[in-house]
């Protein structure tokens, strides 16, 4: 059952208001996910015959950092 609201141009349905916004937000993400996808694919991986491989990165740092706390 939908209830009507008010706005200074028309009523609208209750359901209206609330699903149109959520289904905006929804695509959005949808959309944000699909274009980190395509950045990660293009950037840390190599397409070979129909396979990603991952792209090893070599960084070196004078500094030195513990990471044992990583694995507990």
């Amino acid at each position: 059952m939908s209830k009507i609201i008010n706005t200074s141009d028309r009523p609208q349905p209750l359901t209206d208001l609330l699903s149109v916004p959520l289904a905006a937000v929804t695509s959005a993400n949808g959309e944000m996910a699909k274009t980190q996808l395509d950045f990660l694919l293009t950037t840390c991986f190599t397409k070979n015959a129909g396979v990603y491989e991952s792209n090893n990165i070599e960084q070196s740092s004078s500094n030195t950092f513990n990471c044992s706390y990583l694995t507990h």
